[in-house]
């Protein structure tokens, strides 16, 4: 979780995610669907959400 951002005037959030690593001295890889991170967002405090994207977490294992 992230702390609310007021992005009433904003064009974009740009932001970089890494899901695992290549090898362990990285850190523990993520192999499975559900290692996968959601973005999600709220426009009312977090009530409802609604899905943005699902990163694959084989698709972030370098940092983009």
């Amino acid at each position: 979780m992230t702390q609310d951002l007021d992005t009433r005037q904003v064009d974009f959030v740009q932001f970089t995610v890494q899901v695992g690593g290549r090898d362990v001295a990285q850190c523990f890889g993520a192999e499975q669907r559900e290692e996968s991170l959601l973005l999600l967002y709220s426009n009312n405090g977090g009530i409802t959400w609604s899905l943005m994207k699902e990163m694959q977490s084989l698709d972030y294992l370098l940092p983009r």
